[in-house]
């Protein structure tokens, strides 16, 4: 080979490093990107997921509340009522 395509071939050869490096430079900044993207979404569904949690204990406590509230005022009405609730419970189960 003759001086100038040596030349040119260590130029070919420095450019697609250079191009390569970029690439890798834009790879990581996607990477980056994506993980930031997942940890804002993982965050936000971790939020709501408590929200909804405590929704939940507050609804199961105001019931309980509310059934012995009911005990007490009316335990006959409330016994027939859980009755009822176990047997259509019970006739579901066998379908």
């Amino acid at each position: 080979m003759d001086k100038p395509t040596k030349a040119s071939g260590k130029s070919a050869a420095a450019g697609s490093e250079d191009q390569a490096g970029r690439l890798k430079q834009k790879a990581g900044e996607v990477v980056d990107a994506a993980q930031e993207k997942f940890g804002e979404a993982y965050d936000d569904v971790s939020t709501r997921a408590v929200e909804a949690g405590d929704a939940m204990r507050d609804y199961a406590n105001e019931a309980a509340n509310m059934l012995d509230e009911s005990l007490k005022v009316r335990p006959l009405t409330t016994l027939a009522g859980a009755v009822a609730v176990g047997f259509l419970l019970g006739a579901i189960w066998k379908l």
